[in-house]
């Protein structure tokens, strides 16, 4: 979610097929860099078939999926609740 509305960010778009691995089978690469934060960065590869529109003056960015892309428009949201996993988990944190 970004400023109330969510984004589609496939598997695809983080995901980098590598093969063959060490071991002769297919590998993959996960493109989200680890950090000692609270929160990742998104980076490019939330980006993927997306034009953006930074406008330096006002910290405004504009997203629309370009004519190609399977993605659909930007749509209107409520924030969650639950923000953060803990490290390991499948679920939300405990409260």
């Amino acid at each position: 979610m970004i400023d109330a509305y969510w984004i589609e960010v496939n598997p695809k778009d983080y995901l980098y097929e590598n093969w063959p691995g060490n071991d002769g089978g297919k590998t993959c690469l996960l493109f989200i860099m680890p950090m000692n934060s609270p929160m990742n960065i998104l980076g490019m590869p939330a980006h993927v078939d997306y034009y953006t529109v930074h406008d330096p003056k006002t910290g405004i960015v504009k997203w629309a999926p370009h004519k190609n892309s399977k993605k659909m428009d930007l749509q209107p949201g409520v924030q969650p609740t639950q923000k953060f996993l803990k490290i390991g988990s499948t679920g939300p944190s405990p409260t």
